[in-house]
């Protein structure tokens, strides 16, 4: 843990949050029930206000034109962000 870190949500310097990060033993028995409410009321509330009106979602701003650089056109199906 870097120091601001430190200074900023606590803890002990140079010590992770969680050992078991990535690791084999983080499973859901390794849970922090705690957060895991907060994080979970935070998705039901987005949903529900989304469910009823996208008006607070802002839309995508057009792009002038797909390039890779110097005026080059992109090859068609390349870079479109869509991984299926």
């Amino acid at each position: 843990m870097l120091m601001d870190t430190f200074f900023r949500w606590g803890g002990k310097a140079n010590v992770t949050f969680d050992s078991c990060y990535h690791q084999a033993c983080d499973t859901v028995d390794n849970l922090n029930h705690k957060a895991w409410g907060i994080m979970t009321k935070g998705i039901a509330h987005a949903l529900a206000t989304y469910a009823n009106s996208l008006a607070g979602i802002r839309k995508p701003t057009p792009r002038k034109q797909d390039t890779v650089g110097h005026g080059q056109q992109k090859p068609p199906g390349c870079g479109g962000g869509h991984h299926d």
